[in-house]
């Protein structure tokens, strides 16, 4: 306003006096002060645009914060959607606005709610708990594309998200009541559901009756004592990492006669690979599963269609044999077994459609064992995860060699 109604040397010396205390705030100030001045010093004007344009728009996460603290004013700088196409920038200006402590950032949020970069567009709708559940609901994540990725974290935002834009996509994560989840899932049919985090949870009755779900993932679901609500999904992709020794995961995964992926953690009651439903054909598997007793491989081989294969200690081949039993996978581009399971494979064994080698931290790979994997596996190209220098000198050039 002092800029607005001032005299030319008046709004001079004020700009200039701004851009002599050199804070981010002060050089932001002098900036929004440009709109106002109808008369200014050519020089003086670029000055103030050279100064600015090193913090706007935003270049780093660390910038974005630094000028969310800044408060409300760095709304009016911020640049437009159409002014930053690019993701980063976008993504760095969304990161800036959503830093301001108050309600006034939503309608500048919502107008990034349409970016063309998915990425950019998530920066939004990860802000939601830090506004009002239900305006922000309205305003911003209803303007999101239905395929963009919505996270809840309580049971208001979950009923927001059932009344202003429901998905069929539902991402949970944290202490949302199985109530609220039922509710939803009673007026959605969702096909694609995760639940993460969630210690309230001790069944999973709201899956009962889904029967347009494809997805599904549960983890780190620490109270759930009951998977009756899993029996006979229609599920084709699932992600299971569990927390008690005691649930019967071997009821569950033998019913579900659409599965193609799975990935399995955790702890959970006895079972094998052998226990699908007689007419389930893998696509990919992972078993990081701990059980109460050894598990090995036995079963896969009837999944001839398997592309991708990782395998935990348990679940590792733990002699010949059982590596004959993987040799039979003959379409397997992707495999990932601990270092000590590569000591068994017996010689002449060749699996010839395997790409890509992944070794988990463990105990790694020996230098001669490196030196077989060509022969295992003539096609690979490429290896991950324990190797020692000594382990990679002995692969041949051609294949590329990842350390973790």
């Amino acid at each position: 306003m002092a800029v607005a109604q001032g005299r030319p040397r008046e709004r001079t010396e004020i700009i200039q006096a701004l851009l002599a205390r050199g804070s981010q705030r002060s050089v932001l100030l002098a900036r929004a002060c440009l709109g106002y001045a109808a008369e200014l010093d050519p020089a003086l004007r670029a000055e103030v645009e050279r100064q600015a344009g090193r913090l706007i728009p935003p270049t780093s996460v660390g910038t974005a914060r630094e000028l969310g603290r800044i408060g409300p004013l760095v709304l009016e700088l911020l640049p437009p959607p159409e002014r930053a196409a690019a993701a980063p920038a976008a993504l760095y200006t969304v990161q800036a606005a959503g830093g301001v402590l108050s309600e006034l950032p939503i309608p500048f949020l919502a107008r990034y709610s349409a970016h063309p970069a998915y990425e950019v567009r998530a920066a939004p709708a990860r802000l939601w708990p830090r506004f009002d559940t239900r305006r922000y609901a309205a305003e911003v994540i209803s303007l999101l594309p239905a395929d963009q990725n919505v996270t809840v974290v309580s049971d208001a935002e979950l009923a927001a998200l059932a009344e202003f834009s429901p998905r069929q996509d539902l991402n949970v994560v944290g202490e949302v009541t199985g109530e609220a989840l039922g509710t939803y899932l009673g007026a959605i049919r969702a096909l694609y559901l995760a639940v993460r985090g969630n210690g309230l949870l001790t069944d999973l009755g709201f899956l009962k009756g889904q029967d347009a779900l494809r997805s599904i993932e549960i983890s780190h679901c620490s109270g759930i004592r009951d998977l009756s609500g899993l029996m006979g999904l229609p599920v084709r992709s699932a992600v299971l990492d569990l927390r008690s020794d005691l649930l019967p995961i071997g009821p569950v995964l033998a019913g579900w006669t659409a599965l193609r992926d799975l990935v399995l953690r955790g702890t959970h009651a006895n079972w094998s690979l052998d226990g699908f439903a007689p007419r389930v054909e893998l696509d990919s598997v992972n078993v990081y599963s701990v059980t109460p007793d050894s598990a090995g491989p036995v079963g896969l081989s009837r999944h001839r269609g398997l592309r991708s294969v990782s395998l935990g200690e348990r679940w590792a081949p733990r002699d010949p044999a059982e590596w004959q039993e993987l040799a039979l996978l003959t379409k397997l581009a992707e495999l990932a077994v601990p270092g000590p399971a590569l000591d068994l494979v017996p010689d002449g064994l060749s699996m010839p459609s395997v790409e890509q080698l992944h070794v988990p931290r463990s105990r790694g790979v020996s230098p001669e064992v490196a030196g077989r994997l060509p022969a295992v596996f003539p096609a690979l190209r490429s290896v991950s995860g324990h190797f020692d220098d000594a382990a990679i000198a002995a692969l041949p050039p051609h294949i590329q060699a990842t350390i973790s």
